[in-house]
């Protein structure tokens, strides 16, 4: 019994010095100042991410209501939905205006539009949790109606 109390406390001892080594404070070091300058660049192609608009053609779907405010769904030619928001600087939204939310727009079916969007930083609420965070969402910048169906 006695053996096994004192090896315990020989590997208890040397993993105490092995974790204050001075060749391990160096490296956390290295590693801090690398991660600062990965987070640097990584902080550089977000603000370029975020000042970067896509523009898609695309048919409007539907209005959803959410706890964030509405979300406006768009379908592209390749059926890939779009959920995007929008904000107090989103412009061409006045078609929407009288929609019912959750239910297919009518007068809609054969109409597309030209949506350009950028995410931007918003602020979310989240219901389980009953906080507030902020998260990347797609927002709406400018919509316009394409005549003709180009």
């Amino acid at each position: 019994m006695k053996k096994t109390i004192s090896i315990l406390t020989v590997l208890m001892l040397l993993a105490i010095v092995a974790c204050n080594a001075p060749g391990k404070k160096e490296s956390s070091k290295e590693e801090t100042q690398k991660t600062g300058v990965e987070d640097l660049h990584t902080a550089e192609s977000q603000k370029k991410t975020e000042s970067e608009t896509k523009t898609i053609k695309a048919r409007f779907m539907q209005v959803i209501a959410s706890a964030d405010g509405p979300i406006y769904v768009f379908k592209d030619e390749d059926g890939k939905n779009y959920e995007l928001y929008a904000d107090d600087k989103s412009t061409g939204l006045a078609f929407t205006h009288g929609l019912r939310q959750g239910e297919p727009p009518v007068g809609f079916e054969n109409k597309r539009f030209e949506v350009t969007y950028k995410m931007t930083e918003k602020e979310t609420s989240t219901i389980i949790a009953g906080e507030d965070t902020t998260k990347k969402v797609p927002v709406i910048v400018e919509i316009e109606e394409i005549q003709n169906n180009e």
